[in-house]
């Protein structure tokens, strides 16, 4: 298992996920320095520059030796995919943001046909019973699928499990 794993639902997900955002932006700009260090038509300045930003001799020929298609330095593929990871990154902050600025006393909810909560990773939902045809067919509709060890209909908890679980709950609170 990989433990660099960042689970939007950890606690420091957040301060994570900022610090790999640093991580790629000073990579980001390693790159473009070191692109701009190899193009130099003095290849004396360019190869002192690119030993400034801490290149090896040995990766500084690397850089200068043409790809198959005759790029030198860092391919713009590679600029543009750790880039757009930059990009997904802060998405995923901004709607890790997002997600917690849910009233968290919304999470949990109990009536007399049902308990709703939040617990390991998952939206749950608990009744008393085995509940009818219709909302056993309500929550399929919605992603929730029936968890034998836990005696629960779950879902992930997520953005997306929250909204079906609300409309859930909605549906089942107005439910004749």
């Amino acid at each position: 298992m990989n433990n660099n794993v960042i689970k939007s639902t950890d606690a420091n997900a957040i301060e994570r996920l900022e610090a790999k955002v640093a991580e790629l932006k000073k990579l980001q700009e390693r790159m473009v320095a070191a692109n701009k260090a190899v193009r130099l038509k003095d290849t004396a300045k360019g190869d002192a520059k690119l030993k400034e930003l801490g290149f090896s001799d040995s990766l500084i020929a690397q850089l200068r030796t043409p790809d198959w298609c005759g790029r030198i330095g860092f391919p713009s593929y590679a600029l543009q995919n750790n880039n757009q990871n930059i990009h997904r990154l802060e998405g995923r902050i901004k709607e890790i943001q997002r997600d917690r600025a849910v009233d968290t006393d919304a999470l949990e909810k109990e009536t007399d046909k049902y308990r709703f909560f939040v617990d390991d990773d998952r939206v749950q939902f608990q009744f008393p019973g085995k509940p009818d045809d219709e909302t056993r067919s309500l929550l399929k509709t919605y992603g929730f699928k029936w968890s034998p060890s836990r005696s629960t209909w779950v879902r992930q908890y997520n953005s997306n499990g929250l909204w079906s679980a609300r409309y859930v709950m909605d549906k089942l609170d107005n439910a004749g």
